[in-house]
């Protein structure tokens, strides 16, 4: 990881990584990069700055995924490999709130997360018996590799976790608003 932030930091660029784990205590972050004067040039645009996510039963390759998710966004906004993106987005300006995320100091997280399995079948494990703690129990994957290749790949859907439409930010889920409930 220190040799990932080593190349951020030669590049030019800032990362802020905020701990999003949850109670289901699966380590998971977040990061944001853009460039290091951010907090002096009030002409910086919205695809100077790129986030990524990462979650992983290890906390430092939660870390690190998160990273190069945002670093691989940054990179597709430069090479402009995505046909989806109008050209007004190249154009925009920062949004305020993205902007005050640089403003955070880093710190340890609260919580320290539990050690994590070896394998990736108890890694598969563990992130089940996680949810089953949470009386999460329907889980749906979808296959969408060939079975002739020599790995897999797939998307997993579990309704329960809060992904909301829209303003995501702001809206919570039946969970999220439960445990406010109850506290």
């Amino acid at each position: 990881m220190d040799q990932l932030i080593e190349k951020i930091e030669t590049a030019g660029l800032v990362l802020r990584l905020f701990d999003m784990m949850s109670d289901i205590a699966v380590p998971c972050f977040t990061a944001i990069l853009g460039p290091r004067d951010i907090h002096d040039d009030a002409n910086v645009r919205f695809v100077e700055v790129t986030a990524g996510s990462g979650a992983h039963p290890s906390p430092v390759r939660a870390a690190i995924r998160a990273v190069t998710e945002a670093a691989q966004s940054r990179l597709t906004y430069i090479s402009g490999a995505r046909d989806d993106i109008l050209p007004e987005t190249f154009l925009a300006p920062l949004p305020l709130q993205t902007r005050t995320a640089f403003q955070a100091v880093p710190a340890m997280p609260a919580t320290i997360a539990p050690a994590y399995p070896p394998s990736p079948s108890q890694h598969l494990d563990y992130t089940l018996s996680a949810l089953r703690e949470k009386q999460i129990d329907r889980i749906i994957a979808l296959a969408l590799s060939d079975p002739a290749l020599p790995f897999s790949v797939a998307k997993i859907f579990i309704p329960a976790l809060e992904n909301p439409e829209g303003e995501r930010a702001r809206r919570f889920g039946n969970r999220a608003v439960s445990r406010a409930i109850m506290s």
